[in-house]
């Protein structure tokens, strides 16, 4: 695609990489005559009229047109973020090389059959994807955008599916896929895909999960995270690991504080390692516990708690010692 200078005329056809064949057609164009020239320029206008509709080729249009009504899945001030700011500086220096991706806020909206390229000023659409490309033109001055059409909204509509959760699901799929989100950002988006899910088609955990393509336990997560999200951006923030986030977002609705939870979880596993090993200790008849404990080849005995009277200690201790040392030799 050939760079693009800012606050410069609208991008041409072939700018925005509409084949050449079709470009003519555009600029001055009639209803298509009889004839085989008449044939094959309505034939030509209407292959990329159905190119955009499937999301194969990008349109312009301005970035007034465009509403940003799901808000950000990014937690935190991104905008003052370094990865913001080399975005907005490369923009500067090439111009948009990515296109934004949105749909139509009005369902039976069709392209301008003369130039499907060319969006007028008339059309609102939904931002799904490509907000920080968008935030930075517009802190640039520029006014126009590529954007593609998300495809598939009629048969979407016909399936009585809800579009605002193919929304959260496009935004997410797209984000999940560049890498683009962060383990708080990416836990949190799933959460209010799941919420939404159960809330609207009673949709299991599993199913879910199957849906995203995670793992069921990061469906659970994520929803604790989604029902308390204001309290979980305070605790996790956008550098939280993805195994903090896992350990602490069960005690997000039991402790008020980070440091309460972190003390919780930590009481929860010494806990668990009290309890294995006493279920690893073993009872002697007559009194007294023992613990083997096996390594590869090596072998650790501890037993307490034996009653051996004093005068038969001695005698213990050799039988002991020949019986270890039978089962080495062996």
């Amino acid at each position: 695609m050939a760079k693009r200078k800012l606050n410069s005329a609208p991008m041409t056809d072939e700018e925005r990489g509409v084949p050449q064949a079709t470009a003519q057609t555009f600029e001055s164009y009639e209803e298509p005559r009889g004839g085989l020239v008449g044939h094959q320029m309505g034939h030509a206008t209407n292959d990329i009229l159905k190119k955009v509709m499937d999301g194969r080729v990008s349109v312009v249009m301005k970035t007034s047109q465009i509403e940003d009504a799901l808000g950000s899945d990014r937690k935190g001030n991104w905008v003052e973020d370094s990865e913001f700011r080399l975005l907005k500086e490369n923009i500067a220096a090439r111009g948009q090389t990515q296109p934004i991706r949105v749909r139509p806020m009005n369902p039976d909206w069709r392209p301008n059959h003369k130039n499907p390229t060319v969006i007028n000023g008339a059309a609102q659409f939904l931002l799904l994807s490509g907000r920080r490309r968008l935030r930075a033109l517009q802190e640039l001055g520029v006014d126009e955008v590529q954007a593609i059409i998300a495809p598939d909204m009629k048969s979407a509509l016909d399936g009585h599916e809800d579009l605002t959760i193919s929304d959260l699901e496009e935004r997410y799929s797209e984000n999940a896929i560049r890498q683009d989100l962060t383990p708080f950002e990416r836990i949190l988006s799933i959460g209010q895909i799941a919420i939404r899910l159960k809330h609207e088609e009673d949709a299991t955990q599993a199913h879910i999960a199957e849906r995203l393509g995670v793992a069921q336990p990061l469906v659970s997560v994520g929803v604790k995270c989604a029902q308390n999200a204001d309290k979980a951006l305070d605790w996790f923030g956008p550098k939280a690991s993805m195994d903090m986030i896992r350990d602490l977002a069960p005690f997000l609705d039991k402790r008020e504080t980070l440091a309460e939870a972190k003390m919780a979880l930590a009481e929860k596993r010494e806990k668990g390692r009290g309890t294995a090993a006493k279920r690893a200790q073993k009872t002697i008849p007559g009194g007294g516990t023992y613990k083997l404990e096996r390594n590869g080849k090596k072998v650790s005995l501890t037993a307490k708690g034996i009653s051996i009277p004093p005068v038969k200690q001695e005698d213990f201790e050799r039988e002991l010692l020949d019986l270890i040392q039978r089962y080495r030799d062996g």
